[in-house]
């Protein structure tokens, strides 16, 4: 789970192969997801969270 304003993502991001349980919250300020595997694309995702949140 994450927690920050305006996080930089839809909820198509959740959608893919490997996230699992993925919810975005309307106001984009909560992300709860699971990773059940780990390739580029959910290397992409977290480095997008984490230069959002820094």
């Amino acid at each position: 789970e994450i927690e920050h304003e305006d996080l930089p993502l839809v909820h198509s991001d959740l959608d893919r192969v490997g996230f699992f349980q993925g919810t975005l919250h309307g106001d984009k300020s909560k992300l709860s997801v699971i990773l059940q595997m780990w390739g580029g694309e959910h290397r992409r995702f977290l480095e997008r969270l984490v230069e959002h949140c820094v």
